[in-house]
């Protein structure tokens, strides 16, 4: 997993450690319900993807964007693999950045803040 795609998001929470103020950054596998596979004679679960969410604090505003790979042998782009942080929380069932405000929280979670990308 650690090449392609998922190399170049590696080197974008990088580069964003360096040049903003503040950089939160939440990763973890999916797996989906009705999915069984498992490898090894201890039937390890394999994700279905892998996220990776990244929020950006620059002076007094906030950016989100958010990855959601799969984890199949068909390569995608990081653009394929863009999404919102609120569709990551939704399948992960989770609430990544809950420590920010909430009309700010609603705000940039729902957005994908491309210009985060084009670094």
């Amino acid at each position: 997993m650690n090449n392609g795609v998922w190399h170049q998001i590696e080197n974008l929470a990088r580069k964003l450690a360096v040049i903003y103020d503040s950089v939160h950054i939440v990763c973890g596998p999916v797996f989906s319900t009705d999915t069984t596979k498992t490898i090894g004679p201890n039937h390890i679960r394999v994700p279905d993807a892998f996220f990776k969410a990244f929020l950006v604090r620059h002076q007094d505003s906030y950016h989100t964007v958010a990855f959601l790979c799969p984890n199949t042998a068909t390569p995608c782009t990081p653009t394929s693999a863009m999404t919102t942080v609120n569709t990551i929380e939704t399948i992960v069932e989770l609430n990544l950045f809950s420590f920010l405000d909430d009309r700010i929280e609603e705000h940039v979670e729902s957005i994908v803040d491309t210009c985060l990308w084009i670094l």
